[in-house]
């Protein structure tokens, strides 16, 4: 992707996080120059390896998909309603942390403030891997956190 091009997927993601955001009462996103680096550094790490794994030191929330496409580039609007299809699996009667709606809790996280984009194609492979970096980060697991940062759609 040239650099007009990953901005336009980073203002397409920002974009779609608002959305789904504001449907569950917390506040938009902003972008953040660093955060869109330490993205763009573990996609390209992740593209070169093929493989998914969370970036342990980046002390951030973290969502990471990869992407087939078929020729295609990724679509930040596709990939951010992957995430929030999650929702499906999440009791909001129960809130908690559950391994099926880790990108969709993030996704809507209330006190989160902050995202970075990172989107690289993957070495050999018609796939992306696209990275969201998110700071402060969500699915923090204290008692009451996922009652207060989780709210159901209005």
């Amino acid at each position: 992707m040239t650099t007009a091009e990953i901005e336009t997927f980073r203002t397409d993601m920002l974009a779609a996080h608002n959305q789904c955001r504001v449907q569950h009462g917390s506040p938009e996103l902003a972008e953040c120059e660093d955060l869109h680096r330490s993205a763009q550094s573990w996609a390209d790490t992740l593209a070169d390896t093929g493989f998914l794994q969370y970036n342990e030191a980046a002390g951030v929330g973290e969502s990471i998909v990869f992407v087939d496409v078929n020729g295609q580039r990724p679509c930040g609007q596709q990939v951010t309603d992957e995430w929030y299809r999650e929702s499906r699996h999440y009791s909001f009667n129960q809130p908690r942390w559950r391994k099926e709606t880790i990108h969709f809790t993030q996704l809507v996280w209330k006190t989160t403030t902050q995202m970075g984009v990172g989107v690289s194609r993957v070495r050999g492979q018609d796939r992306w891997v696209i990275v969201t970096h998110y700071r402060p980060q969500g699915n923090t697991n204290m008692p009451g956190d996922f009652k207060k940062n989780v709210q159901p759609p209005t």
